[in-house]
């Protein structure tokens, strides 16, 4: 109903921005209907690859679907790949944001689903996670990050075997289209673990310099 329409308009609503009837903005304030544009102007129509690193805006582009969509793809392909009887286990880390959350938390959904146990370890940065692989080991890896640095936005990097970077393309995805079409294994995933890592990453290189600080 409109009143609920107008209501979301009112708190910038994620899902607003892109839906067809954001342009009736009813009895809502100059201040807000500003502040409404400038969210609609820099509303990116795609999410963007970058290497091995898909990015895009929170919510918008990158949404939990798609992230969540991702990881049952890399879960199975994992499972493919896998030689042994148990599980694949995998990494999962964040940058530690509000915002991307969600992201993580459907991550491993979409692992767990996929049959693979998942390991959180926190807020730690793509090269600690995997370098992390060998000593927990993992079969992958997936990092959430902010490789564009804007406020908004952020990006999901997958590592496979061996800590080997993939691309997006590599383990066959194709985005909100693949979770219909993907047929859950028959394996069920055990208890997701959690552990530290950075300490021993950190360690490792504090022989090389002088007044290692932490890096924020």
């Amino acid at each position: 109903d409109r009143s609920t329409h107008l209501g979301r308009l009112a708190n910038f609503y994620s899902k607003c921005q892109t839906c067809p009837h954001h342009n009736d903005t009813g009895t809502l304030s100059k201040k807000v209907v500003h502040r409404l544009g400038q969210l609609q102007r820099r509303t990116p129509s795609a999410t963007a690859r970058t290497g091995e690193i898909l990015q895009g805006e929170v919510g918008l582009s990158l949404t939990v679907d798609l992230a969540r969509s991702i990881a049952r793809q890399f879960g199975v392909w994992l499972q493919k790949q896998n030689k042994a009887d148990a599980a694949p286990r995998v990494l999962l880390a964040g940058d530690g944001r509000s915002l991307t959350a969600p992201l993580v938390a459907a991550i491993g959904e979409g692992l767990t689903w996929a049959g693979c146990q998942v390991i959180d370890i926190g807020r730690v940065m793509a090269p600690a996670a995997v370098d992390a692989q060998a000593e927990l080991v993992a079969m992958g890896t997936i990092t959430v990050g902010n490789s564009p640095g804007q406020p908004q936005t952020a990006g999901i990097r997958l590592s496979g075997p061996l800590g080997r970077p993939l691309s997006i393309d590599e383990v066959s995805l194709d985005g909100m289209a693949a979770i219909s079409k993907l047929a859950r294994p028959a394996r069920h995933a055990p208890p997701a673990l959690r552990a530290s890592v950075e300490r021993a990453y950190v360690d490792r290189l504090r022989q090389y310099f002088h007044g290692l600080r932490p890096l924020r």
